[in-house]
């Protein structure tokens, strides 16, 4: 009894330990993102395992801003998705780097507008369809303001994908490679 009692204490103890110390470093690095980055807005979003928690940015107008990591671990494994701007997204295009753009919005929408050298794949196909992304190359995805391409790179981060997020979407990009 008194056994299975001290075994119980160290877990909840190492629980909490854990909890405190991942509060911290969430605390630290939003202090050091903020301070780099400038006037990002940072969120806090309890996950459903209220002991992990992610974060999110969230740009403001003119923000100065190149990419951002977004890192989270399910099932003891990091996934990795990038978020970029659309400075760096329009610094890739004149690089003319080995990059793979995919417009997840209605085909109509397309039609009207898109970015130079995007494949457009609907947010309806676009699950029937990934056996046609290129695993070697980097996958940037975009749609109107960028949820729904930010779960889409989410997901193929975990299926082993190299893959970014335009924050803010086809809305916030109005460079030299915006066809209309």
């Amino acid at each position: 009894m008194a056994r299975t009692i001290a075994r119980t204490a160290a877990r909840t103890t190492a629980r909490t330990a854990a909890a405190t110390a991942t509060r911290t470093t969430a605390r630290t690095i939003t202090a050091n993102l903020k301070g780099l980055f400038g006037e990002c807005t940072w969120l806090r979003d309890a996950a459903k395992n209220r002991t992990r928690q992610r974060q999110r940015a969230v740009l403001g107008q003119g923000t100065a801003f190149l990419h951002t990591m977004v890192v989270k671990r399910i099932n003891r494994r990091k996934i990795m998705w990038y978020m970029i701007s659309t400075a760096q997204l329009e610094q890739y295009l004149d690089e003319n780097r080995w990059i793979y753009l995919v417009d997840m919005r209605d085909q109509a929408s397309y039609a009207r507008s898109h970015i130079r050298g995007a494949v457009n794949i609907p947010d309806e196909e676009f699950w029937g369809r990934v056996g046609e992304l290129p695993m070697d190359r980097f996958l940037i995805l975009y749609c109107y303001r960028g949820p729904r391409s930010m779960l889409a790179a989410r997901q193929l981060a975990s299926y082993g994908y190299q893959v970014a997020d335009i924050c803010g979407g086809i809305e916030a990009y109005r460079g030299k490679y915006l066809v209309r």
